[in-house]
């Protein structure tokens, strides 16, 4: 596909000077080139498509000299139908991901599958919370779990023992999943909104509800395996995952401004299961598996 831009120099007042007219090749529509490099960002304005060139935009971010923009003419409607399909395309991804990458599961799980359990058990434990007379925010709080995961349509689920294995390779990768979701941002046209909820999705009351449910989702994984489908596979996710289940709900429960009964309650039941899916195992394997 041949796509025609007439070029701008942009200086620091938002004044346009012209360049030559400028020409892009790409096989699919302009925001799907501007996916594929990384160079390249595509914003909307006004009815336009807007492809600027990433690196200047990065390296006169305050001044914003001369940057050069390259507007290429097309229908509002068909921005918005892209917008769309964007949207269908990052649901594909995320469909397409698979967690638990170091496992043969008995039922795979994609990271989608698993935004849509952290939501459910969000949606549950919020509102028992409200009901005990806990301030929670229900609409930060499922937002901050659908989109919590959401890097990974770009980065695919990155195995936790390569993930945290050492200071430098986490920095690495925190910069790769925040310019993803930047850029997914963009494309879906979000102006900052997907990439605030990302960036604060384990902050607070409401993040650290969605940080318990993360886990939560590691617990049913591992019961629905084990215990349901006598999958012995998912063992390594079961070491420690008691405790941590735990100190994620006591992290709730020290930003509330009164004990919880509810999550005491939760607390003993997520402890039982564990040791119910441990005995699972050790029953098949022996008592050598912790």
């Amino acid at each position: 596909m041949l796509i025609t831009a007439p070029s701008f120099n942009i200086d620091s007042n938002g004044h346009k000077t012209p360049i030559d007219n400028g020409f892009f090749y790409a096989e699919r529509f302009p925001t799907q080139f501007a996916k594929a490099n990384k160079y390249f960002k595509l914003r909307v304005d006004k009815g336009f498509c807007i492809l600027y060139h990433r690196r200047a935009a990065k390296a006169d971010s305050k001044s914003a000299q001369l940057i050069n923009f390259c507007t290429i003419h097309a229908k509002k409607e068909n921005i918005m139908n892209h917008e769309l399909l964007n949207l269908i395309e990052i649901n594909s991804e995320l469909s397409a991901v698979q967690r638990f990458s170091q496992s043969k599961l008995a039922t795979p799980e994609s990271v989608l599958e698993h935004s849509g359990s952290v939501c459910l058990f969000a949606y549950f434990i919020g509102n028992q919370l409200i009901q005990e007379g806990h301030s929670i925010d229900m609409g930060q709080l499922l937002s901050k779990a659908i989109v919590h995961d959401i890097d990974e349509c770009l980065t695919g689920d990155i195995a936790r023992p390569i993930k945290y294995s050492s200071e430098e390779i986490r920095s690495m990768l925190n910069e790769i999943e925040t310019n993803a979701v930047a850029d997914i941002d963009d494309q879906t046209y979000m102006n900052g909104v997907l990439n605030k909820d990302w960036l604060t999705a384990k902050v607070g009351v409401e993040g650290s509800i969605v940080a318990l449910c993360d886990v939560l989702t590691v617990v049913y994984k591992c019961y629905d395996e084990i215990i349901v489908r006598g999958n012995l596979s998912m063992e390594k996710y079961v070491v420690g995952i008691g405790g941590l289940f735990v100190s994620k709900v006591r992290a709730i429960q020290s930003e509330l401004d009164k004990p919880s009964p509810f999550l005491k309650k939760l607390s003993g039941d997520g402890k039982l299961i564990v040791d119910n899916i441990i005995e699972k195992i050790t029953t098949s394997k022996g008592s050598n598996f912790l």
